[in-house]
């Protein structure tokens, strides 16, 4: 900005620019964030090798329906799935695969014997801003219950296209540098030069597999870690927008709510088509690829969209198709 006279003047906001800190005005409200939010601990074998994972999961419906990350539950032989509310002090608790979109890295949990729980509201309108404060609760470094504060790093608008054909990150080259895009999706994130073993010596064996053209928020400020994924990201007013799957290059990311409501409204949807209980929607799990004593891995049965011909980006561009497998967990939190 120049004056009158052309000197340079600084910038001048008619307000503070933004808040120093985010104040929960009523704990109670914290409280109810919580009840609705479950660690996990899943045991198995991987490669004849004992196993233990640990997770976040949120609750949706009362009757202890709860959504989490699908990686969390992906090639390995599961022998044992505990879960616990965050005030609770043992994973008292049984719980079963309801159904999982391993391409969207989501799945569906039923907690075994349970009623009346304490559930979240997936947000009706997903634009986040920059700078916009955000809540994360999941257990970090075996912290159970901790919350944790970010800010959303790159804006993200409410209508998001959702991923409908095969394209996979492994295949996906990026040209973000070259765009400004109204959202971030995983692509832009980790693509086929990202995901090559190597340029960092690492085996990005399921992370390859997801769709590039999954709608995320990019965050900053939360240090997440080990044991976060599948926590829910509420904004103000305690609505869930978004869960998280990964970090990255000191970035957060979450899958936006728009597909969260996507997968989760279409699983309900065929249960009631089917009559029957969710049960009927539960995909059999990848045994470990690697592991030469394992029967042919399962296909898993997708929920998908119900249109015709290839989506485009939202850079206008399309993309042939291309097979889908999953192999190992790669870096996701």
């Amino acid at each position: 900005m120049t004056s009158s006279n052309g000197d340079d003047l600084p910038l001048s906001f008619h307000q503070p620019l933004f808040e120093p800190k985010l104040v929960i005005k009523d704990p109670t409200d914290l409280d109810k964030l919580k009840d609705m939010v479950w660690a996990v601990k899943i045991k198995g074998l991987r490669r004849h090798v004992d196993t233990e994972v640990h997770g976040t999961a949120f609750c949706l419906k009362s009757d202890g329906l709860l959504m989490s990350c699908a990686h969390l539950f992906s090639n390995m032989s599961i022998t044992e799935i505990r879960v616990r509310k965050l005030n609770e002090n043992e994973f008292k608790h049984e719980a079963k695969i309801e159904c999982m979109k391993l391409k969207w890295d989501v799945a569906l949990l039923r907690v075994q014997g349970v009623s009346d729980c304490g559930f979240g509201v997936l947000a009706d309108d997903g634009s986040l801003y920059e700078t916009e404060n955000l809540l994360l609760l999941g257990t970090p470094y075996r912290l159970t219950g901790s919350v944790l504060v970010g800010r959303v790093a790159h804006r993200c608008v409410n209508d998001v296209l959702l991923p409908t054909d095969s394209r996979t990150c492994g295949t996906y080259d990026s040209n973000v540098r070259a765009l400004a895009p109204p959202y971030r999706v995983l692509g832009d994130v980790i693509d086929r030069v990202t995901l090559d073993p190597s340029k960092n010596g690492t085996k990005w064996e399921f992370e390859k597999h997801l769709h590039p053209m999954i709608p995320v928020i990019q965050c900053v400020g939360f240090v997440a870690g080990d044991g976060c994924s599948g926590g829910p990201m509420f904004n103000a007013g305690g609505k869930i927008v978004g869960m998280l799957i990964m970090g990255f290059g000191g970035y957060e990311f979450a899958v936006h709510v728009t597909l969260l409501k996507n997968f989760f409204h279409d699983a309900l949807k065929e249960r009631e088509e089917g009559g029957n209980d969710v049960k009927d929607l539960k995909r059999k799990l990848s045994p470990d690829p690697l592991d030469e004593d394992t029967s042919k891995r399962a296909k898993e049965k997708p929920i998908e969209q119900k249109r015709k011909g290839k989506a485009k980006d939202v850079r206008g561009k399309t993309h042939s198709d291309t097979s889908d497998k999953f192999g190992t967990g790669g870096p996701l939190i």
